[in-house]
């Protein structure tokens, strides 16, 4: 049985997609889990959908039904405010901002987290995706996209002379992060570090699970979080999981991408604390909900 059915129609189409929405967990305040592109969040999703699966609560992956609908990601605010609902749902998946931005949402009324990466290690990450282990859709026009976006990537030969091209990534990866700034409510949300956490993904998943006001059952934590404790000894380009150490950048940039990204991210580095490795998995939590979030989501980025 399902709560309804909802008719979502992308920009400049006459065509509405009709999609099915699981029952609400009556009494469960929904609960989102943002996160960035390569910055965790593919662990962060897949963790959630499998704990919260087995405690048979309601999860909805926005992105993933959109992808699965042929929908672009970028609907519009008002499409999106069709597919939240304060009660009843944990919203795993997000890689982006754009649903904050649906007008009369009280997000500052749900729970939050939001799961953040020195911006240098995503650019990293990113470019072994685009250029190697990122699937490519059969047909359509985001096949073309990628198929383009990985051959640049090849021809470029590294990540250097990628990051020198300032492709998509070099300027979206902090823009997106600004935008979670700019809207998510610091009273309701409680950010992580990737490097606090990757070695800890059973504290982090627990402390994520008590958050959100679900049922806690520690030996479903203890056996998922050991299920997705992936750390492989060497990197392996052609994989999606290549390596999980932090200060990856540090292998793979030379002096000129260094001084470049150090300027572009300043401000993003400073306010995460990024250069500070000693500090790594001290604590799990980098800013709990509250004075300590606001102090981190009232700074600009760009």
């Amino acid at each position: 049985m399902t709560e309804k059915l909802i008719k979502l129609r992308p920009e400049n189409s006459d065509t509405d997609v009709e999609i099915a929405l699981p029952a609400p967990k009556a009494g469960f305040p929904s609960f989102f889990a943002w996160s960035l592109n390569k910055a965790g969040s593919t662990l962060l999703t897949r963790m959630l959908d499998d704990y919260f699966s087995a405690i048979s609560y309601p999860r909805i992956d926005v992105p993933g039904l959109l992808f699965r609908n042929g929908l672009p990601s970028n609907i519009g605010a008002e499409q999106y405010r069709k597919t939240l609902f304060s009660e009843g749902y944990a919203y795993i998946g997000w890689r982006n901002p754009a649903a904050l931005r649906a007008k009369g949402f009280p997000f500052d009324k749900v729970k939050n987290i939001l799961l953040v990466r020195d911006p240098r290690d995503r650019l990293v990450s990113s470019y072994f995706s685009v250029a190697h282990s990122h699937s490519i859709p059969d047909s359509g026009g985001l096949r073309n996209t990628m198929s383009a976006e990985r051959q640049k990537a090849k021809q470029l030969g590294n990540v250097n002379e990628w990051v020198r091209s300032e492709p998509k990534e070099f300027h979206n990866f902090l823009a997106g992060l600004n935008g979670f700034h700019k809207n998510l409510p610091p009273n309701s949300t409680r950010i992580y570090r990737y490097e606090d956490i990757i070695f800890r993904k059973k504290d982090f998943l627990a402390d994520v699970i008590e958050y959100s006001g679900a049922t806690y059952d520690p030996a479903l934590i203890e056996k998922v979080a050991e299920k997705h404790d992936i750390r492989p000894s060497k990197e392996r380009p052609e994989h999606h999981v290549r390596q999980v150490k932090f200060g990856n950048y540090k292998e793979h940039f030379d002096e000129e991408s260094m001084a470049r990204t150090a300027e572009k991210y300043a401000a993003c580095l400073d306010v995460y604390g990024f250069n500070n490795e000693q500090a790594f998995g001290d604590k799990i939590i980098f800013a709990k909900e509250g004075e300590e979030a606001k102090a981190v989501l009232s700074r600009e980025l760009l």
